[in-house]
């Protein structure tokens, strides 16, 4: 299921999440030209933010995995995912786009031609395990 949400909504929710308002500004792409950090965490979510160059992993590096989670897309993003069988998925996102995927492993390049960025939500639910990505 796929949703799309304003920026207003979006920094409404991570905010009500307890994202600091830095959250929403991407930082310096590590060696991979991806970063991520933990913007919030309590006993029932963690929430992440990674931002992309082009070319570089969405959502860490190679193949990781993702607990069930949300990714909000908080700029518009041209991403290739491979799935658990290694079956190749090119999607267009748009700036405040959500969407819900179960858990899995995966790997994820932003294609761009710009920088993406996004937010995954992971629900703490009784089998998670954090994102290895």
């Amino acid at each position: 299921m796929q949703a799309r949400l304003s920026r207003r909504e979006t920094f409404a929710i991570l905010v009500a999440l307890g994202a600091p308002a830095g959250a929403l500004h991407a930082g310096e792409q590590g060696e991979t030209g991806t970063t991520s950090r933990v913007t919030f965490e309590n006993d029932r979510v963690r929430v992440l933010e990674y931002a992309s160059k082009a070319g570089a992993p969405a959502c860490g590096p190679g193949r990781h995995f993702h607990p069930a989670h949300l990714t909000i897309y908080l700029t518009p993003a041209r991403i290739r995912g491979y799935k658990e069988d290694g079956t190749p998925v090119v999607k267009e996102r748009k700036a405040g786009e959500v969407a819900w995927f179960e858990a899995g492993s995966h790997a994820a390049e932003n294609l761009g031609p710009e920088g993406a960025r996004l937010c995954i939500v992971e629900l703490k639910d009784r089998d998670w395990r954090p994102s290895t990505g």
